[in-house]
C-alpha cells in the first residue's frame, strides 16, 4: 500500500487542483454604484443592488428598488 502521508498529499493537490478547475467564473463589471448601492445594467436593461439592504437583487427599475426600501 501508499504511505499515508502520500495518499494525504495528493489528496489535497488533487482538491486544491479542482478548486480551480472547476469553479464556476465571476464576472466583474466596471459600472459604479449609486446611493442606493446598485446601478443600471445596460445590456439586460435592469437596475441591480449589489450593497446595502437589496444585496443581490434585481428590479426592473431603480424607482422600484427605492420603493422596496433598498437602502445602501
Amino acid at each position: 500500500m501508499f504511505p499515508a502521508r502520500l495518499v494525504l498529499g495528493v489528496a489535497c493537490a488533487v482538491t486544491v487542483v479542482a478548486l480551480f478547475v472547476f469553479n464556476a467564473p465571476v464576472v466583474a463589471h466596471g459600472g459604479g454604484l449609486d446611493a442606493y448601492g446598485g446601478h443600471r445594467d445596460t445590456k439586460a436593461g435592469d437596475y441591480h443592488v449589489h450593497q446595502g439592504t437589496c444585496a443581490g437583487r434585481t428590479f426592473a427599475s431603480k424607482e422600484s428598488a427605492v420603493q422596496a426600501g433598498c437602502r445602501r
